[in-house]
């Protein structure tokens, strides 16, 4: 489970949006075999939002992933 704090030590706060692409880079980093995510896209903008999810998409493929998210989109 990748944790992160709201800030960074010795620097700004991260925006929330921030959080989360770090978080996701942290968790592709890992190469987990199983990856869990809690609105991974929660907001981010739409182009920022499918970037992320067709990576997501590339990086995993191969990979167990369980995604809870309220606005699941079509071709993904």
């Amino acid at each position: 489970m990748v944790v992160l704090t709201a800030g960074c030590e010795g620097g700004r706060q991260l925006s929330g949006g921030e959080l989360r692409r770090l978080a996701i880079a942290r968790a592709l980093l890992h190469d987990a075999p199983l990856m869990l995510l809690d609105e991974p896209t929660e907001g981010l903008d739409a182009a920022t939002e499918s970037q992320i999810l067709h990576l997501l998409a590339d990086v995993m493929r191969d990979k167990t992933v369980l995604m809870v998210t309220h606005r699941l989109r079509g071709g993904f």
